[in-house]
């Protein structure tokens, strides 16, 4: 399984790191991996005997330079590997992979749709493309800029002639340019001048900032939405420290992983597999000195080890970060680019990416 699946422009690697990032990750769940107990009783001898059958080339027993997939030896575990493959629901490599990513949508106030008289068709998104948005109010920038240009040919804004400058009348002027008690208070004022012109793209721009912020949650390729937020996406926090009076013995902690619908009993029983490391589940780390979790019903999850970049990669589908250990690859997990936030707490050294 360790051979058929690795990558032959991985080679060549040390056989150190061939056992130990893709030997032992290759394992059946739920088994254990003791070659002291076989007839071979170290990995040198059982891989030496593997290169006489022509399965793979080593270089004075430390380094494997070559492999064959299509050995005759091999026949059974590419099968099973097309078989894992075709349950994943892809083919084998990256290219079929599902992903996810943030999308960033915008809701129009109620102050602002009824001031402007807005009708709710557009507002609400009633002819968004994706279903899953229709009648929500979770708008594209795009259609919040619509939803201005309605209002600006309606009221005779731009004389017809869709001008680069369109004129302001007290109602837009006021929701492109008013400002709070609290802003003008700090600039010393309780007025201001308005101005009573602006070129379209600055009434854009301004328009979409008025808007609240929202998200969705979509799986590429098809464009399918997950799931649709108000606010800003939420990070996955995974944070590598050291233990007190142990600078040399470092853990690395995750949380949010409720967040991307992920269960965090399974998760560490997955990577404790994949990292051959013990894991712990916290549901008060601010009684262990910790930061308090930030929401009811989430747990912290710990490793032992220094597994910020590993963590990373597996999460993302290898969208974002480097690792060689082989447990970082093949995961089902799918969360977007630029959520994870890794943290090194001081002491902890940045991993070298390989």
């Amino acid at each position: 399984r360790a051979v058929v699946s690795l990558s032959s422009s991985s080679l060549p690697m040390p056989v150190s790191t061939f056992y130990a990032n893709h030997v032992l990750t290759a394992r059946p769940d739920g088994t254990t991996l003791d070659i002291r107990k076989s007839r071979w009783k170290k990995f040198g001898p059982f891989l030496a005997g593997q290169a006489a059958l022509g399965i793979v080339t080593v270089k004075d027993n430390q380094t494997l330079t070559s492999i064959d997939k299509g050995h005759i030896s091999l026949k059974d575990a590419r099968k099973q590997r097309r078989k894992e493959v075709e349950a994943a629901g892809g083919a084998d490599g990256d290219s079929t992979k599902t992903k996810t990513a943030i999308v960033s949508l915008c809701i129009i106030p109620q102050r602002i749709s009824s001031s402007l008289a807005l009708p709710d068709d557009l507002v609400l998104a009633e002819n968004a493309k994706a279903p899953e948005r229709r009648g929500t109010g979770f708008l594209t920038k795009p259609e919040v800029r619509d939803c201005l240009e309605h209002y600006i040919s309606r009221e005779g804004l731009d004389d017809g002639s869709g001008a680069a400058d369109i004129r302001l009348d007290a109602t837009l002027c006021d929701i492109l340019y008013g400002r709070s008690k609290k802003e003008r208070a700090a600039a010393g004022d309780n007025r201001g001048d308005f101005p009573t012109r602006a070129s379209r793209k600055d009434a854009h721009e301004l328009f979409v900032k008025k808007t609240d912020s929202a998200y969705a949650l979509v799986e590429m390729p098809g464009s399918k939405i997950l799931k649709l937020e108000r606010g800003v996406p939420p990070k996955i926090i995974v944070e590598v420290t050291t233990l007190r009076g142990r600078r040399n013995k470092t853990v690395s902690f995750v949380r949010n992983l409720e967040d991307y619908g992920i269960n965090p009993v399974s998760f560490a029983n997955d990577v404790s597999k994949r990292f051959a490391t013990s894991a712990t589940i916290d549901e008060d780390p601010k009684h262990n000195g910790r930061e308090a979790l930030k929401k009811k019903n989430y747990v912290e999850v710990g490793f032992q080890g220094h597994l910020g970049e590993e963590l990373r990669v597996l999460l993302t589908g290898g969208a974002e970060g480097r690792s060689g250990h082989g447990g970082a690859k093949g995961g089902s997990y799918k969360v977007p680019k630029n959520v994870i936030d890794l943290r090194l707490k001081k002491g902890v050294p940045a991993k070298r990416k390989c």
